[in-house]
This record gives C-alpha cells, sequence and structure tokens, in this order.
C-alpha cells in the first residue's frame, strides 16, 4: 500500500503517546514485524552472532533426528520440515539471506551424511516423499545461491560443493535428481543457469519436484 504524503505529514503530527499505542497495536497484527523491531532495538547479537547461534541449533537437531533407532522416511521428512521452519524464521526477522543459504545447506548436508546408509537401503518407492523433498530444497538453495553477490557465494563455495557430493554420492538421491531435472554439478562447481528460476517453474509446472 502506497501512503499519500498528506496521511505521512498527518501522523507526522500525531502526540507520542498516540503514536506509541497505534505501533504497538499494528506490531500486535503483524509478528513478523514486531520480531523484526525486536531483534534490532532488543537483541543485542550481530546478524553473525545469531547466524551462529542457529547453525548450532540446527545443527544439534539434525544430529537428534539423525540418532533415532526407529529410522522412517516420513519421520525425518517431517523433522526436516520442522528445522527449515527454524531456519526461516530467523530469515524473516534478521533479513539474512547470505545465512538462508548457509543455513538451508549445512541442515541439508547434515541430514544427507548422517543418514546416507538408511536413505540408499530405503526403497525408492517408500522414501519417494522423503527423496524428492530433499532434492527439491537443493533446488531451493541453488536458486538463492545464484542469487548471492560474488564474494557471498565464493564464501559458501565449498558448502555447495559439498551439498553436491554428498547427493552425488548418495544412489538413490542422485536418480531422484536425475529424475527430476536437477543438476548437482550446479552446487558443485557454484555455477548456476541465467535461467534457473524459469526452469524450476517449468519442472513444477510438468509435476515434478513435488
Amino acid at each position: 500500500m502506497k501512503f499519500t504524503n498528506k496521511f505521512k505529514e498527518a501522523t507526522s503530527q500525531l502526540p507520542a503517546k498516540e503514536k506509541d499505542k497505534l505501533l504497538l497495536l499494528l506490531l500486535k497484527k503483524d509478528i513478523n514485524l514486531a520480531k523484526q523491531l525486536e531483534f534490532k532495538l532488543v537483541n543485542n547479537l550481530s546478524i553473525e552472532e545469531q547466524r551462529a547461534k542457529i547453525m548450532s541449533e540446527v545443527l544439534e537437531d539434525v544430529k537428534q533426528m539423525s540418532s533415532r533407532s526407529d529410522f522412517s522416511s516420513g519421520r525425518l521428512f517431517m523433522n526436516i520440515r520442522y528445522v527449515s521452519g527454524v531456519i526461516n524464521e530467523n530469515v524473516k526477522v534478521t533479513k539474512d539471506k547470505f545465512g538462508e543459504v548457509v543455513l538451508h545447506c549445512a541442515m541439508l548436508n547434515q541430514v544427507i551424511k548422517r543418514n546416507h546408509n538408511k536413505i540408499v537401503e530405503s526403497t525408492p518407492n517408500n522414501a519417494r516423499k522423503l527423496l524428492v523433498d530433499i532434492i527439491a530444497r537443493a533446488f531451493k538453495i541453488s536458486i538463492l545461491a545464484h542469487k548471492l553477490h560474488p564474494d557471498e557465494l565464493f564464501d559458501v563455495k565449498d558448502k555447495l560443493k559439498e551439498l553436491g557430493k554428498s547427493i552425488g554420492d548418495n544412489h538413490n538421491l542422485m536418480m531422484t535428481a536425475i529424475h527430476n531435472g536437477f543438476d548437482v554439478n550446479w552446487l558443485i562447481k557454484a555455477e548456476f543457469p541465467e535461467d534457473i528460476v524459469e526452469q524450476h517453474k517449468n519442472i513444477k509446472k510438468l509435476g515434478f519436484l513435488k
């Protein structure tokens, strides 16, 4: 919504107490905005420190979910969604786009490494939802990485390569990647096609990555 200059001027002339009341009322209606403001005004952590904090939580969550003896692809699928939600919430609050790539990449790479044998030994039909979800997330990471500044892309290059190789070393994941039009070399080389967003849209229109 675009505000007129007249409206902006009128709001600027409101008494301080009334402005405060209106601000709190608006923040109650927009939780994301409230959390963003709280991070800026109250949280004493820098973006980098907050990213490190979330990274520690993510890696611990992946470790815990992967250590369960009663493995099932469905449970792992749901756990990945939960951890991904934690990362997404952090991005909403901090607007840390570089951290979005770093955290999702670390999460997915650890999931694959810690569950490599379980994923390989799973029947593709039974684990289809999990396999497709992992590849879909790897595709999303590639799109996000493609949007990074070249210097930021360079800083995360090794992590992207590690993820690409983790997928390539897992037969079931590699077959799923090929079937869904995802090229792991994008991650390994940290080089992405200029039309990667369009490719992603077209692949989904054909019913893949779902």
